[in-house]
């Protein structure tokens, strides 16, 4: 701790919202060994996309509009009830959205892999869990309160990791007994998240004017797209497996991604420090200086993390999951490569939204997701899981070139 109090307050945030993230993957890699082991290949796979489902709807229906609170808040956080003031019937509509068409996707489901377990249909209780806690830590990142967010951003995973070891060791780990302690406890920890980041700002009588709603909208709707990054956040690859392969070779294929997640995690322990701060600074100059000293940084730490995970899989898989799961060793590398420009590309994207242009993100997730898919249409029936990791690859170094080419352009119009 007294070497953190003796750094800047910018680098003490960014090493402490690493500390969490790592803290968090490794929760992920604890749990998902865990179910691996529990519900072998198959089972992993339906767990996957049972709670995917939940997380595809909800980023789609909430528009990228906790990304433009936390741009809003941080630029003047006297105005933070009056943004969430203004936006909280569209918030209500996004949820009633967000219950109904994940009750639709998970009967369409049920119905296609013959299920028979109706407590599945209590998933639609995520969308307020992930709602609560999509707005709410987005108003402690603009507030710039980074203590209670790391707080709040770790605790869902720590709470869950526990409850299902104590249930692995009580023998009692199924696919149902996962799905309701992910229900119960995201649902729960979602309503605190919210009611602790609004306490102390609502103040329903103020009102924002219409120019400020149109704003905030505005910049919500132009980095839509980018605000949730389809490839990532909702794991469009890991349908193409699911859906084009089959459900025992999704489960071959999140093992694969265990490990990839490490480097991926750190542009989000960046990113969520160094966007609000942005947003929050006047001086363009000074914007470009953190933009470039934030960029660097992941790009060192990424390459660093990408090198050491690429000679350790091959005995962390085996080891971790068991011999059934080798098939995901070349996999894991593969998506190795991927992940450094990815977490280079999300990191350089948060800076340029923070600045002001959330539409270069939204252009970029486009042109991931074409040249993914174009791709995967060559190499996937060919090459099947390798072909879908390369296809991932390749597509994350091309989104970065051109990242880089928006920015510079943006330099050359701006005179920075």
């Amino acid at each position: 701790m007294n070497f953190l109090n003796k750094i800047s307050p910018l680098k003490h945030n960014v090493i402490v919202s690493t500390i969490t993230t790592l803290s968090g993957q490794t929760l992920l890699i604890l749990t998902g060994i865990i179910a691996a082991r529990s519900l072998g290949p198959e089972g992993r796979g339906h767990l996957a996309l049972l709670m995917l489902f939940p997380t595809i709807i909800s980023q789609i229906v909430l528009l990228g509009l906790p990304r433009s609170v936390i741009h809003f808040v941080a630029k003047d956080a006297n105005t933070a009830h009056e943004v969430i003031n203004e936006i909280k019937i569209i918030i209500g509509i996004q949820l009633l959205l967000g219950v109904l068409l994940t009750y639709i996707s998970l009967h369409v489901y049920m119905v296609y892999y013959n299920f028979q377990e109706d407590l599945f249909y209590f998933l639609v209780l995520i969308i307020p869990g992930l709602f609560a806690q999509q707005y709410g830590q987005a108003l402690l990142q603009g507030l710039h309160k980074f203590s209670l967010f790391n707080i709040f951003r770790l605790l869902p995973l720590f709470i869950y990791a526990m409850v299902l070891l104590i249930a692995y060791f009580a023998n009692s780990v199924t696919l149902t007994s996962i799905i309701l302690m992910w229900i119960i406890i995201n649902f729960l920890l979602g309503l605190l998240t919210l009611f602790i980041s609004v306490k102390g700002i609502w103040q329903p009588t103020m009102k924002t004017t219409d120019t400020e709603q149109k704003e905030i909208l505005n910049f919500a709707l132009k980095g839509f797209i980018g605000s949730f990054s389809p490839l990532t956040t909702l794991r469009l690859d890991q349908l193409v497996a699911g859906f084009f392969l089959s459900p025992a070779s999704l489960g071959i294929y999140v093992v694969a991604q265990a490990f990839v997640n490490l480097p991926m995690f750190i542009s989000v322990s960046v990113s969520s420090i160094i966007y609000p701060v942005i947003s929050r600074e006047t001086n363009q100059q000074r914007q470009y200086a953190l933009l470039q000293k934030a960029l660097i940084s992941t790009m060192l730490i990424s390459l660093g993390l990408v090198l050491v995970l690429v000679f350790s899989v091959p005995l962390l898989v085996p080891l971790f999951f068991g011999e059934e799961f080798r098939e995901a060793i070349l996999i894991s590398q593969i998506l190795l490569i991927g992940a450094f420009f990815m977490a280079s590309c999300s990191v350089l994207n948060e800076c340029l939204r923070g600045i002001g242009n959330p539409q270069i993100s939204s252009r970029i997730e486009i042109f991931l997701m074409i040249i993914f898919f174009i791709l995967s249409v060559i190499t996937v029936p060919i090459y099947a899981l390798y072909g879908l990791a390369a296809s991932l690859s390749i597509s994350y170094l091309l989104s970065f070139i051109v990242t880089l080419t928006s920015l510079s352009m943006i330099r050359k119009r701006t005179g920075f």
